[in-house]
């Protein structure tokens, strides 16, 4: 992936430009990427539709944790205290709850 730098204008940018585009632009702790995508467009497999499943689990327990001032705060807690590994509450909580799923829990 490459890293853009930007002039103010176009810090925010993202997304695709034209519809057509397989450039995708995403703006990840105020840096700007590009990369190229292409869209699948056949059916899913079984194990896709479980990860997709897990993940639409997993993104409703994240979000219900942000939506908590509180355990907002516990998470931006426990990613500063990552040295690193995490950047976010959201980032860290995802993956805790992702092993969680994964193991059974």
């Amino acid at each position: 992936m490459a890293r853009i730098e930007t002039k103010l204008p176009v810090r925010s940018i993202s997304g695709k430009l034209r519809r057509a585009d397989d450039i995708v632009f995403s703006v990840r702790n105020g840096q700007t990427f590009a990369c190229q995508t292409t869209a699948y467009r056949g059916p899913w497999s079984e194990a896709q539709q479980a990860v997709h499943s897990k993940f639409k689990t997993v993104m409703a327990l994240v979000l219900t944790d942000m939506a908590d001032p509180d355990k907002k705060k516990e998470w931006q807690d426990k990613a500063n205290a990552s040295g690193g590994k995490y950047s976010t509450a959201r980032g860290i909580a995802f993956a805790h709850y992702w092993a969680a799923e994964e193991s059974g829990l």
